[in-house]
């Protein structure tokens, strides 16, 4: 699924206006996405079942669900349409019912649009951060705004919703003009103990497929 986002204009020009406003605004954000990428980071190997929406405006483009392992900079993405396997530098993906195995080594922007988690370290840099506290289910949430301090960049808009322990249950990406990709966390288990053979795919078990090395 294609994500897309477009900057706000009206944004842009207040950061120039209110600096010292948008300074006061961004500190808690700033604050509160430190502590939610040091808990991840310190948590072991990850584990989330997910749910992904993408949307063309406000109408239903796709829907698609599975389940992302992370350890580090590695990760597993395994869904019904197609798995992806990360060792931190090359990348394998198989397109189910496909004979094909594509390798590549993704850029930083691609790895962004892959991993639902990319934002752990995104935010530190060229984005204003707000956040505004809200209720979801009868619980407390926490529901931070990054948005891209330059129109070139390729990742424009994020929110993220934190629950009551701090950890993500929603992240909604905005690129191009109308496009939303929204995921929606499910079930998320922490200090799991990955080997590092989950992340990379080994040709030899799948003999007869074709090898497509776009490295």
């Amino acid at each position: 699924m294609k994500k897309t986002i477009i900057a706000f204009a009206t944004l842009f020009t207040l950061s120039f206006l209110a600096p010292t406003l948008l300074c006061a605004q961004e500190n808690p954000a700033r604050e509160l996405l430190d502590q939610v990428a040091a808990k991840l980071k310190n948590a072991g190997g990850i584990q989330a079942q997910f749910t992904a929406t993408s949307y063309v405006g406000s109408d239903l483009a796709g829907e698609s669900s599975g389940t992302l392992k992370v350890k580090g900079r590695k990760f597993k993405l395994e869904s019904p349409q197609m798995s992806q396997w990360f060792d931190g530098n090359t990348l394998w993906a198989l397109e189910t019912g496909s004979n094909e195995i594509y390798i590549s080594k993704p850029t930083r922007t691609e790895l962004q649009q892959i991993n639902p988690y990319s934002f752990i370290d995104i935010y530190k840099q060229g984005y204003v951060l707000s956040v505004e506290e809200d209720v979801f289910e009868g619980k407390p949430v926490s529901d931070v705004h990054l948005l891209s301090k330059s129109t070139k960049n390729p990742i424009q808009e994020i929110y993220i919703s934190l629950g009551p322990d701090k950890m993500p249950f929603s992240v909604r990406v905005r690129m191009g003009k109308k496009n939303w990709l929204k995921i929606r966390i499910n079930s998320l288990k922490t200090g799991i103990r990955f080997p590092d053979s989950d992340f990379t795919l080994n040709p030899a078990s799948y003999p007869n497929h074709e090898i497509i090395d776009l490295r």
